[in-house]
């Protein structure tokens, strides 16, 4: 088959099946809105190529030239694009549903609204990308080139990212969510109004990243390093904590409520106005460091040291406390009688109309 005979059948709005069109040359080809299946496309050269709301299933482009291709609001289901070179293409609201992009390369691609389920990106290169809204399902990016990818909005749930280059990336807005990080390096990154809810980020590295906003509700950093983070207005909600360094951290404002921290420096930290609402923290250090208008209401701490540290009416309210250091507890606020009355006259309410 011909290239203009290729040509001919999309704008008939035939669909062409189990054709091998290997090696073709279709640059800049306008095949918008054409349909093919168990087409292989292998070593052809699409470069340029118009492939607006199309779709491919099943289809072989291994080796296949794919630069500067126009693929928005393309559908890719169970094709091989293994090897591909598509630089600088734009796959704006495409649809890539278990195709394999293992060694393919994306560089300086838009992504923007794009969905991926169950994609293979194994060694792929990925840098400069832009994946803006962008949903990844259930992808494997292990050994992927994201270095100074934008991430705006975009959806990572249940992904693998071993060993992926991430350096000078910036995700804004972000969900990482049930992902694997453990012993990560984010040093240095930038990471603004992110989630990380329910991933593993045990031994991970952030030391120095910007991390405002970002939410790490429900997730294991233990060992982790936070060290001299900006990350003020972080939620660590019901986080889990052994052994994890936040030194110098700027952690204004941010929300610890129900976390279990054990053996963790907080040391020098600014965690003015932070609230640790019914934390358990054992054996912590939060020498000098910055707890102005912190709240430790109903938190249980044992064996935590607050030497030096700024506590101007930091709340003790109701906490349960065992061999604390504090020697600047005339600084801070005790448990209020009337407000003790008050929650355990609710709590009492509450049980008895359950």
């Amino acid at each position: 088959m011909t290239p203009a005979q290729v040509v001919l059948l999309v704008h008939r709005g035939e669909a062409i099946q189990e054709r091998s069109l290997k090696g073709i040359q279709l640059q800049g080809a306008p095949l918008n809105g054409g349909s093919f299946h168990a087409v292989d496309f292998s070593d052809a050269d699409l470069s340029g190529a118009d492939l607006r709301e199309s779709i491919f299933n099943q289809c072989n482009f291994s080796g296949a030239n794919l630069t500067g291709v126009l693929s928005r609001a393309t559908i890719f289901n169970q094709s091989n694009l293994s090897g591909t070179q598509c630089q600088r293409s734009n796959w704006r609201n495409a649809k890539l549903i278990e195709t394999n992009f293992t060694n393919a390369d994306l560089s300086d691609s838009d992504f923007m609204l794009a969905a991926l389920s169950q994609c293979q990106m194994n060694h792929a290169n990925w840098q400069r990308g832009f994946l803006s809204q962008a949903t990844l399902q259930n992808c494997n990016l292990s050994a992927v080139k994201l270095s100074h990818v934008r991430m705006h909005q975009t959806i990572c749930i249940s992904s693998q990212f071993e060993n992926t280059l991430i350096d000078g990336i910036e995700c804004d807005l972000t969900m990482f969510h049930k992902l694997d990080f453990s012993g990560r390096d984010f040093s240095d990154l930038v990471f603004t109004g992110c989630q990380f809810n329910e991933s593993n980020l045990v031994q991970t590295n952030f030391s120095r990243a910007s991390l405002e906003k970002c939410n790490f509700m429900g997730t294991d950093l233990s060992d982790a390093q936070f060290i001299q983070v900006k990350g003020s207005n972080c939620l660590f909600p019901n986080v889990r904590a052994v052994g994890s360094n936040f030194v110098g951290a700027n952690l204004r404002q941010s929300i610890w409520q129900g976390a279990q921290l054990a053996n963790c420096q907080f040391d020098r930290a600014n965690l003015h106005q932070a609230y640790f609402e019914k934390i358990k923290a054992i054996d912590c250090s939060f020498q000098d460091t910055e707890l102005t208008y912190a709240d430790f209401s109903h938190a249980q701490l044992m064996h935590c040291i607050f030497d030096g540290a700024t506590m101007h009416r930091a709340v003790f309210h109701d906490t349960q406390e065992e061999n604390i250091s504090m020697p600047q507890r005339s600084q801070t606020l005790g448990t209020d009688k009337v407000r003790l009355k008050a929650e355990r006259w609710g709590q009492a309410a509450s049980t008895k109309s359950a």
